[in-house]
């Protein structure tokens, strides 16, 4: 088979592969960069972000092509293959890890505008990284298969590094790192064959791992809602009019109202603080006297039917409370009436 034939056998490959989802390898980058985070923070004491952003098959070639010329490139070896993969960390990130570690701000005034060879100090802070993503890779790993890797060499420049050939298959992941505002890549590059005998599990849809919860986006979520605005409104007083009397008031009228004791306060239309009306600073205010959980409201022993527009517009008289304990009052009679047995008389009675 000529260079040209086998090119564009890998090419029709790459787009085949390329158009298929991989949910299972998505999931275990997930894990692999929720777990990173963490142990990144608690290494340099900052606080990390890692996201995993694409993985795709794609000729080896194009991949020299996207990285840069010069890199921390840690090379890998697999137990299951005979193969070699690598690990690229940004130089721009492991100087600001490097100064992090020895006590520094991590910020540089003047980026390095060339490349300088490695000192012995950070290539032992990169190879404390690459431990760190070897630990944390196989672990996310393991609940769908066992895949161990070691460490080779290290190289300061992509050319440098022939996993394949320019026209086969490799499997590139991506992810980002931020720290303290600045942003570097983490890739990860291995022939396509290596990763033949995961395959079925890469691509299947059957997956059976255990999503755990995401620490850092629940608590970027819960501060974040404690910004989000809301409408409390407080119906201090209601007075029933027809249409006829409101169409014969006239400037002057005077319309008698009575001031509920207690207000109901409503937040966002669920009746959640009761409390009584006063005056405080020269301004209407209200006590808070008791404050009732929304998940409470619908869990009041009520017609789960009635719950709409008739009961929403009864809460914004202010008398849904009242409403609520009447109905309640009435559900609990109707239920001790048919729980009563009737008597032998009546049965008999009713059987005729």
């Amino acid at each position: 088979m000529s260079s040209l034939n086998q090119a564009a056998v890998f090419t029709n490959l790459n787009t085949f592969v390329n158009n298929r989802r991989m949910p299972a390898l998505e999931i275990v980058h997930e894990a692999f960069a929720r777990n990173l985070r963490s142990e990144l923070t608690n290494m340099i004491g900052t606080c990390v972000d890692v996201k995993s952003l694409t993985t795709s098959i794609k000729n080896y070639g194009d991949f020299l092509q996207e990285m840069p010329e010069y890199s921390n490139v840690e090379l890998v070896n697999f137990t299951h293959a005979q193969g070699l993969g690598c690990w690229a960390i940004d130089p721009t990130l492991l100087f600001m890890i490097t100064d992090k570690v020895f006590g520094g701000n991590g910020v540089f005034g003047q980026p390095k505008t060339n490349y300088q060879k490695l000192s012995i100090t950070e290539l032992r802070v990169s190879r404390r990284i690459l431990e760190l993503i070897k630990r944390e890779y196989e672990g996310a790993w393991a609940p769908m298969a066992s895949i161990e890797f070691g460490f080779v060499r290290n190289e300061s420049q992509m050319n440098f590094v022939r996993l394949a050939t320019d026209e086969e298959s490799v499997m590139h992941c991506r992810f980002r790192v931020d720290m303290q505002g600045t942003e570097g890549f983490l890739d990860f590059c291995v022939p396509y064959w290596v990763m033949v005998p995961y395959r079925e599990k890469i691509f299947g849809n059957d997956i059976k791992i255990k999503r755990e919860t995401d620490l850092y986006w629940a608590n970027s979520l819960e501060t974040q809602l404690q910004d989000a605005s809301i409408t409390a409104v407080a119906v201090l007083a209601s007075r029933k009019m027809t249409i006829g009397d409101v169409l014969g008031m006239s400037v002057g009228d005077i319309v008698p109202i009575e001031i509920n004791d207690p207000v109901t306060m409503f937040v966002d239309g669920l009746p959640m603080i009761r409390g009584k009306y006063g005056v405080r600073n020269g301004r209407y205010a209200l006590k808070i006297d008791s404050i009732q959980h929304p998940a409470d409201f619908f869990k009041s022993p009520m017609d789960r039917a009635r719950i709409g527009p008739t009961m929403m517009r009864g809460a914004e008289r202010g008398d849904m409370y009242s409403q609520f304990d009447q109905r309640a009052a009435e559900l609990t009679q109707m239920e001790s009436a048919l729980s009563v047995p009737k008597n032998k008389d009546e049965v008999n009675n009713d059987g005729k």
